[in-house]
């Protein structure tokens, strides 16, 4: 019996596969690892959001970091109130807004417009000093506004 051996060629698409494939499991299985905290910090923030307030539907979930870090979730409840519940990463009161209360994320980027913010890239509820505010980034900067009143109070950035 003849034994068949591979080409060159062969051997070297062979090796050039393998390495593709060993590269491309790396970086899918380096991804993963890179969400999974964020992952987490959401499922924790869900499940404490809704033990404390009324929120059925999550729609939105980001970080808001300022003097203390929270979870940001908003969303509607069983009675479709929109609702933002902002869950301290440390611990401490988990403050919940209904939405309806006070300015829109729109109306927020809009008050960071005047005080010179060009396009809003995201904006975020968040806390400061345990009051409620739109943290709205733009042009690598961040406009603080007061959900309640809308007024403007701080930039900060480049």
């Amino acid at each position: 019996m003849a034994s068949k051996t591979l080409s060159i060629w062969q051997q070297l698409t062979l090796g050039f596969l393998l390495v593709l494939a060993v590269i491309s499991f790396a970086i899918i299985w380096i991804f993963d690892l890179s969400v999974q905290p964020h992952q987490d910090a959401r499922a924790r923030a869900e499940k404490v959001a809704k033990s404390y307030s009324d929120l059925d539907k999550i729609d939105n979930f980001a970080i808001f970091s300022k003097e203390k870090t929270y979870y940001s979730l908003q969303g509607r409840s069983a009675d479709n109130d929109q609702l933002a519940v902002l869950v301290p990463e440390s611990g401490g009161d988990v403050l919940i807004y209904n939405l309806n209360h006070g300015l829109t994320a729109d109306e927020a980027a809009a008050v960071a417009k005047e005080n010179g913010a060009g396009s809003a890239k995201k904006v975020t509820m968040g806390a400061i000093d345990e009051k409620a505010v739109w943290e709205v980034y733009a042009d690598r900067t961040y406009y603080y506004i007061d959900f309640e009143s809308g007024d403007f109070i701080s930039k900060e950035g480049l």
